[in-house]
Parts: structure tokens; C-alpha cells; sequence
């Protein structure tokens, strides 16, 4: 899993740098096989893949039905401080996730691993990535909304259901402490 949490600059790993759209950019993760990188700073073809999983996956709950409405729809609601977080396993693009930090406490949504990914942790490497991440912004827990055939897996992973979302039919709400 995650070693420590820490922000860096680091720019030698070149396998990254054809991901971001400069040679110096923030990589708020990096360890030998992870990094972890701000949507904002990785160059428009991760976006779209970005893009193109939204709509997939969350097109008609977020309400979009093309690729031109999932850009706006990221570009609108992660404009500031509320952003998706780009998994890089050995340079290789395979999940992000989206913290959101509007309410009183920090919520994580857009939990997504490529399909041939998954089942190899790497979900868990980013709810760990959003643990040290809330602890780093000095909150105590993080929240989430899922379907309740999701709450095993979010439970496995030390989240506990704190009530039903009565604004979207059929989700539950989970958090997660971060001490």
C-alpha cells in the first residue's frame, strides 16, 4: 500500500511526464510502482480517458450523454480544490478518484479502476491515497455515497453505513475515520 503521504515535485521519472502537460508538475503521490496525480495537471488524453469513464459509468446520474457534457460537467463541478486524483500503477493510467471538499466534511466520489485492473488493491490504494489525504487537510473522516450492493466492499475498507440518502433513490451514506 502507501507509504507516507507527502507532496513532491519530482521530475525524474520521465515514463510520467508524457502524462502531464509540463516537465515539472505536482505529483502529489509518488512512490516506486504508484503516482498519483492532479486531473488538472495531466495532459488531455487522460483527461478524455477520464472523460470517457465518467459518462460510462455515471453518465445519467451525473446527467450527461456526451464526451463535450462530461468535460463540462468535471470542468464545472471540480473547478477549485475539489479534484480528481489520477492512479498511475508502474506509468501505466488505471483508476482516479475525486475528493470533494464543498461540505463539512471531505467526500470521495468517482471511485474508478479500469477493468483490467481490477482486483489487484488498486481501489484500495486510492481510499488509502484519500485517507492521508483528509488526515493532510486536517479533517478527522471522510464520507461517501454508494448503491447498497457497494457497502461490503466500502466496509472491507473501514467505511460504516450512517444512513440512507433520502435526495438519491436507493444509496446509502458511509464514512470513514481517519485515526
Amino acid at each position: 500500500m502507501l507509504k507516507s503521504f507527502c507532496f513532491t515535485t519530482d521530475t525524474t521519472d520521465i515514463s510520467l511526464a508524457k502524462y502531464t502537460t509540463t516537465l515539472i508538475y505536482p505529483l502529489v503521490y509518488k512512490d516506486n510502482t504508484f503516482a498519483i496525480l492532479p486531473y488538472q495537471t495531466c495532459t488531455q488524453e487522460v483527461q478524455q480517458w477520464v472523460a470517457r469513464a465518467i459518462l460510462e459509468v455515471w453518465g445519467e446520474v451525473a446527467n450527461v450523454n456526451t464526451m463535450e457534457d462530461t468535460i463540462n460537467y468535471i470542468l464545472t463541478n471540480w473547478r477549485q480544490g475539489d479534484i480528481f486524483y489520477v492512479l498511475f500503477v508502474n506509468g501505466i493510467l488505471t483508476g482516479f478518484v475525486a475528493m470533494d471538499e464543498k461540505n463539512f466534511y471531505p467526500w470521495m466520489s468517482h471511485l474508478y479502476i479500469h477493468p483490467h485492473f481490477r482486483r489487484r488493491g488498486y481501489a484500495g490504494v486510492l481510499i488509502q491515497f484519500c485517507k492521508h489525504y483528509t488526515i493532510h487537510r486536517s479533517f478527522t473522516e471522510y464520507r461517501l455515497f454508494c448503491k447498497p450492493e457497494l457497502v461490503p466492499f466500502y466496509t472491507k475498507h473501514k467505511f460504516v453505513q450512517i444512513a440512507n440518502d433520502t435526495n438519491l433513490d436507493d444509496h446509502v451514506i458511509m464514512k470513514r475515520n481517519c485515526s
